[in-house]
């Protein structure tokens, strides 16, 4: 529980006051109902009305107290929960971005879209109904047993036996009953919207396939799945509440018993042993909301240890700088994952300025390559040295639906922010001037949902133009021409050697074609490891 610790931050004002006014809320909720049995009774008995003006005026008082600071708690709990859910979010974007290269399948957006939203939006609804209401029972509960101490302490022990059964038998009991419902609807509903992101991005090869039932018909169970968890969740917080409701009625019962005699021989107020009565069963509606958070606690140290594996990160050590002159050099390096080597045996030396392309088979090492050399991953032996700073472009780059300007004013701090010059001007080396003479708003035109008013290549024009705006020295281009016709391939790859000149540029390629105008060629294999100088022609 030290991540839900660090995340929620109890000892923030919001946390505290949510749970000092909760805590009111619950208490001026009892008193309300014992202070109404005592005026009742009192009034019963025809007393002068100024001895019951007091206990008037207290009702409207405890009524109005618990409405207000009801309403206070939400404010500070949904305070505060906000708070912690955005700062998860502020971490966990941190841990993905670093590992999106290490992982291909951070870069589907169902599996972000699945942790980043639908994982904490599930801990930010969780939290409000776990973290509170156990905290706030307590404080009741102390609260509970000095009253009765000091009105009737001849039914303590009873008032203690029935105070634990609300704080620990009864939710005992809704978890046993719920048997880990409320973790399955929330797995349940996690995937349901990765499920719906992916349908929805391939929503026209389904329809035109004609194969849409089956999908749709998984998204349904997941969906059947849920909604009977949720049933069984709820069947299990009313067996819980079941038990606390019968506990309250005997306690009732049982104060009766105790206080009776001592009411007939006048030893104790008739309304004051009603108003205790009334104090029992009022026990039901302040300790119902701990039933749930005891269900709900299971599905928020599910969603925690989620998280704590994606917020885990292991501190990869900072590469060492390269030699003057030269941008990549590696001595019988060994690259790969998890202590698995993919690449032994790498020595390469890369002046600043040269092309150096990379080629081989799929699991030969070459995404591994680019994520150690952008620090993802660290090498596995050998010494590996690294000098500038480094723009990584990934087959598919992401672009915001926003206009041409803004994606392209990512690739520096706002304090650096490029002027419109310089953007044409990097537009036209990428070769999309005429794009831009033909947009109807230039800069500020929107470009759509990642970039769908684009063509492919004119997205990885965009992406690269991107790269040029940050000022980066060693560019790394992962298959930029992978989605693109063999005229489009060849017209971008010559338009990304016109505009990339001066840079120190790695290139990860299948295309043959793109073999020839390198200085070197880095071939990649499953069991070997070749470099070989180039001409440029």
């Amino acid at each position: 529980m030290r991540l839900l610790w660090n995340v929620l931050q109890p000892w923030r004002p919001a946390f505290l006051r949510a749970m000092l006014f909760g805590t009111l809320a619950t208490l001026s909720a009892l008193a309300l109902t014992a202070l109404s049995g005592w005026l009742i009774v009192r009034a019963s008995q025809q007393p002068p009305v100024l001895y019951l003006l007091v206990a008037m005026v207290g009702v409207r008082f405890f009524g109005l107290s618990r409405a207000l600071s009801r309403y206070l708690e939400r404010l500070g709990v949904h305070d505060a929960v906000f708070a912690a859910a955005t700062r998860v979010r502020d971490g966990l974007w941190s841990a993905l971005s670093q590992k999106l290269p290490a992982r291909r399948e951070l870069q589907r957006g169902d599996a972000v879209l699945s942790q980043l939203v639908g994982e904490v939006d599930a801990l930010r609804d969780l939290l409000p109904r776990v973290v509170l209401p156990p905290i706030s029972s307590l404080l009741t509960a102390v609260g509970v047993m000095v009253t009765t101490g000091l009105l009737l302490p001849q039914a303590l022990l009873l008032q203690g036996a029935v105070l634990f059964i609300a704080l620990v038998c009864a939710p005992l009991l809704a978890v046993a009953a719920d048997r880990r419902a409320a973790s399955a609807e929330q797995g349940a509903r996690s995937g349901m919207l990765s499920r719906l992101s992916v349908l929805l991005s391939a929503a026209a090869e389904l329809r035109s396939n004609r194969v849409s039932k089956g999908p749709l018909d998984s998204v349904r169970e997941l969906d059947r799945k849920a909604t009977a968890a949720a049933t069984r969740s709820a069947w299990a917080q009313g067996s819980g509440t079941a038990l606390l409701t019968a506990c309250a009625g005997l306690s009732a019962i049982g104060f009766l018993m105790i206080g009776g005699p001592l009411a007939a021989s006048g030893q104790l107020p008739a309304e004051v042993l009603l108003a205790l009565v009334l104090l029992q069963l009022g026990l039901i509606d302040a300790f119902a909301p701990l039933n749930q958070a005891a269900i709900g606690l299971p599905a928020v140290r599910a969603a925690l240890s989620t998280l704590a594996r994606e917020l885990e990160s292991s501190p990869v050590p900072t590469l060492p700088k390269a030699e003057p002159g030269f941008a990549v050099q590696a001595e019988n390096v060994s690259l790969g994952w998890e202590g698995r080597a993919v690449v032994e045996g790498l020595d390469l030396s890369l002046a600043r300025g040269q092309w150096l392309t990379v080629t081989g088979p799929s699991g030969a090492g070459k995404s591994t390559l680019l994520a150690t050399l952008m620090g993802s991953v660290p090498s596995l032996g050998g010494h590996l040295a690294v000098t500038g700073k480094i723009a990584w472009c990934p087959q598919e780059s992401h672009l915001f639906d926003s206009t041409l300007r803004g994606n392209l004013a990512l690739a520096r701090s706002a304090a650096e922010a490029p002027d419109d010059s310089e953007l044409l001007q990097v537009l036209k080396q990428v070769g999309l001037g005429p794009l831009l003479a033909e947009l109807p708003q230039g800069l500020d035109t929107k470009i759509g949902l990642a970039g769908n008013e684009l063509s492919g290549g004119q997205r990885q024009r965009v992406a690269v133009a991107r790269a040029l705006l940050s000022k980066a020295e060693l560019v790394l281009l992962d298959e930029p021409t992978a989605h693109l016709d063999e005229a489009g391939a060849l017209a971008l790859m010559t338009d990304l050697r016109s505009s990339l000149q001066g840079c120190t540029v790695l290139l990860v390629t299948h295309r043959p074609e793109d073999r020839d105008a390198t200085d070197q060629l880095l071939e990649l294999g499953l069991q070997s490891v070749s470099v070989h100088d180039t001409v440029k022609v």
